[in-house]
């Protein structure tokens, strides 16, 4: 009992002095008060990076928006994708060789469709007439961080964005796919595609974009890196395309002979796109894209670049100091080298 009445007396003169202390100097010790707190600190919490294209802020839906709709209702462009479509098709052509040209929806240039909608009969066009619009709705990349999608897609490659999602036509033959996209002001962005055979586009009924070939390149959008371009034969197709402050039209145009017409499209901004920039005091142009998180150490910074490589940057401001590469080999012990000859070969090059 003497013991515990002696420790108590000594814990509360000791919390008497700290008191004391506090009272004579606010900020002191441990972060500021030994509470992991800056009382007198002003730091800036809000913070931005934004390019001066409609791209940012861009919006898209698949149902036709009513008149003076301000676009409340949409869902913005998450990691490039638009997600939501309607679709139409497919149909036979007459010609598959010159399936683009021919039109299954009367003029492509007015089309402005809404679910279950359906295009006016054409004379000698098979189908046109009985197919109508349908609505393709998947979860799009920011829904799967909902609770209730978390669990399911938490890492896969679409709830990430790390690639582009197929938009698959039904049947074989020729297909529509039309989306409208709001844009908060008029400008330039950027749509980079993958189709398989023929496609054509449409903005605002101006055509934007026709190529009869097939433009697959497994899905990379940017070529910068050798390994890449090694393995991809060609950058995937890209072109601009100029929006209305408001509502667009964006119609695609797919056709295939033998497999269902299907593609996919990434919007960004135009290279050269001037930035606007809040409260950043330097910006840092990386070799490729990264799917790492920076780490500060001292006065340095630590990020990846895709595929392989490893950059630091220096934190006062931005300039790379250093690359470093790896690869498999790298990885590989000496038993498993002397295990292949090849490696023999490999060895003089990998130095």
């Amino acid at each position: 009992m003497k013991r515990y009445c002696r420790v108590t007396a000594v814990m509360v003169m000791i919390s008497a002095l700290a008191a004391a202390a506090w009272a004579e100097d606010a900020v002191r010790g441990w972060r500021g008060n030994w509470m992991g707190r800056f009382p007198d600190a002003t730091p800036v919490t809000t913070w931005g990076y934004a390019p001066k294209s409609p791209a940012h802020g861009l919006k898209y839906r698949a149902r036709k928006p009513k008149p003076g709709d301000p676009g409340a209702d949409a869902k913005l462009v998450y990691t490039g994708d638009v997600a939501h479509w309607l679709l139409l098709g497919p149909f036979t052509a007459k010609d598959p060789a010159a399936a683009l040209d021919e039109s299954f929806v009367g003029d492509e240039t007015q089309v402005q469709p809404d679910a279950g909608d359906k295009p006016k009969a054409l004379s000698g066009v098979e189908g046109v007439g009985e197919a109508a619009w349908t609505l393709l709705e998947p979860i799009d990349y920011r829904d799967n961080f909902t609770p209730e999608e978390i669990h399911k897609q938490r890492y896969g490659a679409y709830a990430l964005g790390w690639t582009s999602r197929s938009v698959k036509l039904p049947g074989k033959g020729v297909g529509y796919a039309h989306a409208y996209l709001h844009a908060e002001t008029a400008g330039k962005i950027l749509l980079l595609i993958n189709h398989a055979d023929g496609m054509k586009a449409w903005v605002n009924g101006k055509e934007v974009y026709r190529e009869p070939r097939a433009r697959m390149n497994f899905y990379f959008y940017e070529m910068d890196h050798a390994l890449i371009r090694l393995t991809v034969p060609e950058p995937c197709a890209r072109f601009e395309v100029t929006l209305n402050a408001g509502w667009n039209r964006l119609l695609v145009k797919v056709a295939r002979k033998d497999a269902s017409p299907e593609f996919n499209m990434r919007v960004t901004v135009p290279e050269g796109t001037p930035y606007e920039s809040r409260n950043v005091r330097w910006t840092a142009p990386l070799p490729s894209w990264s799917n790492a998180t920076p780490v500060v150490v001292g006065d340095r910074v630590f990020v990846t670049s895709e595929p392989d490589e490893l950059v630091c940057v220096n934190r006062a401001d931005g300039r790379i100091l250093w690359r470093r590469a790896n690869t498999i080999v790298d990885a590989l012990s000496a038993a498993e080298k002397a295990s292949n000859p090849l490696f023999a070969e490999i060895e003089p090059l990998a130095a």
